[in-house]
Parts: C-alpha cells; sequence; structure tokens
C-alpha cells in the first residue's frame, strides 16, 4: 500500500498526540492506568501491519514492557538518589548541588534506562528498520534536552516523555517508508 506524505505525517504524528493529551488532560502523574493503557493501545493499533505477533499477545508485551520500564526508571531513581541523598545530608551540601544531582540521576533513569527497555522491546515485537539505534540516541538526547533544561509540573513532564517515545517508536517503525520520499 502506497501512502502519501501527508498520510504517512499523520500516521507518524497522531497517535503521539492523542497520548499526550490523553495524559496531560487526564492527569497521568495520579493515574497510572492513564499513563499505561493510551501509551500501550496508541503503540500497537495504529501499527498493526507492522507487529510480528497477533494483536492480543502484542498489547499484552507492550503493556508489560511499559509497566518494566516504568517500573525499573522508579526503582534505579529511587535507589540511586535515596542513597546520595543521605551523603549529602551528612555532608551538608548545598541545595543546588543536591538538585542538580537529583536531576542528573533522573536523566539517567528516565531518559536512558527506560527509553532503551521500550526501544529493545520495541524491536522484539515490531518490524523496525536498521536505524533503531541512531533514533534511540536522538529521543535520549531529546528527552535530556526537555527534562533538564525545562522546570515544568509532573503530569507534564509524564506526557512529554511519552510523547518524544511514541514519536521516536513511530519513526523507527515507519523509517523505510519515510526514506522511500
Amino acid at each position: 500500500m502506497k501512502l502519501s506524505k501527508n498520510t504517512l505525517l499523520l500516521k507518524i504524528i497522531i497517535p503521539p498526540i492523542i497520548c499526550f493529551l490523553c495524559n496531560y488532560l487526564l492527569n497521568g502523574y495520579d493515574n497510572l492506568e492513564v499513563v499505561l493503557i493510551p501509551f500501550t493501545l496508541l503503540i500497537v493499533l495504529p501499527n498493526l501491519n507492522h507487529t510480528k505477533y497477533n494483536i492480543t499477545k502484542t498489547i499484552i508485551l507492550v503493556a508489560l514492557c511499559t509497566i518494566l520500564s516504568f517500573a525499573a526508571s522508579i526503582l534505579i531513581s529511587l535507589g540511586i538518589g535515596y542513597p546520595i541523598e543521605f551523603f549529602m545530608n551528612l555532608n551538608d551540601v548545598s541545595e543546588n548541588t543536591s538538585e542538580l544531582i537529583f536531576k542528573f540521576v533522573s536523566i539517567i533513569s528516565y531518559c536512558f534506562i527506560s527509553p532503551a527497555i521500550i526501544f529493545y522491546w520495541h524491536r522484539k515485537l515490531f518490524v523496525t528498520s536498521k536505524y533503531t539505534k541512531v533514533i534511540y540516541l536522538v529521543t535520549c538526547v531529546a528527552l535530556t534536552i526537555a527534562l533538564f533544561m525545562i522546570d515544568i509540573k509532573a503530569s507534564l513532564a509524564i506526557a512529554l516523555w511519552q510523547l518524544i517515545m511514541m514519536l521516536a517508536l513511530q519513526f523507527s517503525i515507519y523509517q523505510k517508508m519515510i526514506a522511500r520520499f
């Protein structure tokens, strides 16, 4: 099936925008299901013809991947963050230094570890391009800039993270079609 440039652009952009709006407007920070359900469904349903498995198995595996990624990023952030906080309290470190260290720990867990988990499983579940590593690196840079430079409330940060991740996942799926234009 030959897609026009506009149709392809809409197939890539619309799911991330819908996910962003669902997460931000429904306050995904306080509701795990608002984070999980739209992200999972909007990755799988628009890309059914690019999945390697049947729809049920793919939805379940993407949901598990999303939960695993979410849990891993939180556990890493807390597992590294609390011991650092303990040692900083012992040494009377300034609050600015403390905030900088916590941002650094958050960036490692949310911008590198979590996307790595999602991209790894995404390659296993969907037909993707060989440029997925480049897309992963660009995604990590975009997430780092977004989360480090912008001081935003938590629900917007989660929505922004999902928007950037979904755009990257869509680009990895449609890379071959994009290259044809």
